[in-house]
């Protein structure tokens, strides 16, 4: 639905950001995870792993998506927070005028 340009810095940061949003990790998975990473040499935290090594992670890991009235302040949140940063290098914000029209447009849905 956003388009994010490619070289953007933020990008990848953002794509995180908003999959952790939608996708809340089970805890008891999120646990055991913390667990085995803190024996490794060096010790990893569940996060991580989360974003060295997402496939085994998410094989390992339930998550669940929290219902829309938690759900829309995450995403809200993640927009707001990420949407206005500036590139280091091509000084553009992460979202255009465009993105922005989509992101409040992705918001203005019925989320009940």
């Amino acid at each position: 639905m956003l388009y994010l340009p490619a070289t953007h810095a933020l990008r990848k940061q953002f794509t995180r950001e908003l999959r952790d949003a939608f996708f809340i990790p089970n805890e008891d998975d999120q646990r055991h995870i913390n667990s085995w990473g803190a024996i490794q040499k060096p010790p990893k935290t569940y996060q991580e792993l989360r974003n060295s090594m997402p496939d085994w992670t998410r094989a390992r890991c339930r998550h669940i998506i929290p219902p829309p009235h938690l759900l829309y302040p995450l995403v809200a949140k993640v927009f707001q927070t990420y949407g206005p940063l500036i590139d280091p290098i091509t000084k553009q914000p992460l979202f255009s005028a465009s993105a922005w029209k989509i992101a409040s447009n992705i918001l203005e849905l019925d989320w009940n």
